[in-house]
């Protein structure tokens, strides 16, 4: 019975290790269509899994009139998950998104005074990897 008891324990942590260990998240952020009359200096960055097991992707925005443009985030649906009004010359903002549950997002900036509008895709991908393996141990 003891012998059981230790192999059904050895199953349950090895499987949980196996999962926690073998999930692989990857996000791939390209930009889409912008449509402006004026070139802007908007970057998105993918900065990984933060420690609260979010997507944090990082923007900045070269905003040298001090001009008021909108933030905003859509969902795969085309729902918004964050809008914000900023009017900051030098914009620089982290975006966390919950890990599960998105599979595209979109980043759309506009600038309200020189009708500049930027959008960028990101097509999170999720894989798993499974490697399992077995020593006999003495």
């Amino acid at each position: 019975m003891k012998k059981n008891n230790v192999i059904t324990f050895a199953k349950r942590f090895f499987t949980g290790n196996l999962l926690a260990a073998c999930l692989f998240l990857s996000a791939q952020a390209h930009e889409t269509t912008g449509v402006s009359k004026v070139t802007t200096p908007v970057e998105i960055k993918y900065a990984g899994i933060d420690k609260n097991e979010q997507h944090a992707f990082s923007m900045h925005y070269s905003n040298p009139a001090g001009n008021t443009f909108l933030v905003q985030i859509l969902d795969d649906n085309g729902e918004t998950i964050f809008i914000g009004r900023y009017a900051d010359k030098q914009f620089d903002k982290t975006f966390k998104i919950p890990k599960l549950g998105f599979g595209t997002l979109q980043f759309i900036l506009r600038d309200e005074q020189s009708d500049v509008l930027e959008k960028f895709s990101v097509n999170i991908t999720s894989r798993t990897i499974e490697e399992v393996k077995i020593n006999k141990s003495k």
